[in-house]
């Protein structure tokens, strides 16, 4: 293997394995962009891709089996980038969350296409001058287990959706005043809120509109606030023009919205001046929000 496609098939293992990292700190949020692809009963192919692109990533980079690694790669790329382009097309899709909540990795459609091209020459460039050699040290193979073990269980658990993070943990609620939410609106201790932060080029914030528009009409809170990352000007205008909301956006065009989390949707359930719940993900609707957390 020469110089540059050893250089050609480091980089490659190391995309993979950012990419894999990146989404499987929230899985659900890459599953809810599957979803939104129009392919909602095929979520569950988040992990295993996951998982996938984690030890695609480790044998790339260790040099195991890199000739039928690097074709499998090569294969994956063109598979990925035609269902891109589906729901670019189709559904108006343009966050293809491959870095997760990297936000200055998921670029635009346009860069994306070009980041694509070159990961794919890449990809055959390692495949055409490189060998097929299937031998690691029983060292490498143990450290190798335990990354993609540890890789399956924070997969496995950050996929739970809001229902199931729920039930499987018991929330400490916390006051408003003095946290970091107080900087961002104001609460009256008579009232219920529901606090949404989204960004308007997220395509499961999107999806959580709809729901979002009936939590005052059915009572389930007192008053939805908005708090939007407006970073995109014509994604901004477009979800105006789409949904004419009813509650209350405040836009924050910098990033200060992220002391409250960087990952979007990101909900906050407050009453009597205080957080009784919070959680990352797509909102359910308000009936099931208030059986679930008991709400009179």
């Amino acid at each position: 293997m020469s110089k540059r496609t050893n250089i050609f098939r480091l980089l490659l293992g190391l995309v993979f394995l950012v990419s894999g990292f990146a989404k499987a700190f929230d899985v659900s949020a890459f599953a809810d962009i599957i979803a939104s692809y129009g392919f909602v009963g095929i979520r569950f192919v988040a992990v295993p891709i996951v998982v996938a692109e984690i030890i695609i990533g480790l044998l790339l980079i260790l040099r195991i089996g890199e000739k039928t690694v690097s074709l499998i790669t090569a294969v994956l790329l063109v598979v990925f980038t035609a269902v891109y382009s589906y729901g670019l097309i189709f559904k108006g899709v343009e966050d293809c969350g491959c870095f997760g909540n990297i936000k200055a990795l998921n670029t635009s459609p346009v860069l994306l296409y070009i980041r694509n091209a070159i990961l794919l020459f890449l990809a055959i460039d390692v495949y055409r001058f490189s060998s097929d050699v299937w031998k690691a040290s029983p060292a490498t193979v143990a450290i190798m287990m335990v990354i993609v073990i540890a890789a399956s269980f924070m997969s496995g658990y950050t996929s739970d959706n809001f229902f199931g993070k729920y039930r499987k943990r018991t929330f400490e609620k916390y006051e408003v005043k003095g946290s970091a939410l107080s900087e961002f609106a104001q609460f009256s201790n008579d009232s219920t809120y529901l606090v949404f932060l989204f960004s308007y080029s997220c395509p499961h914030c999107m999806n959580s509109i709809a729901n979002l528009e009936m939590y005052e009409k059915t009572g389930a809170v007192d008053k939805v606030i908005a708090l939007a990352y407006d970073n995109d000007s014509t994604a901004h205008e477009r979800f105006d023009e789409y949904f004419q909301p009813s509650f209350e956006i405040i836009d924050y065009p910098d990033k200060s919205l992220f002391k409250l989390s960087n990952s979007f949707p990101k909900v906050y359930y407050v009453r009597n001046d205080s957080v009784i719940v919070e959680f990352t993900g797509e909102i359910p609707c308000s009936m099931i929000f208030k059986s679930l957390l008991k709400i009179d």
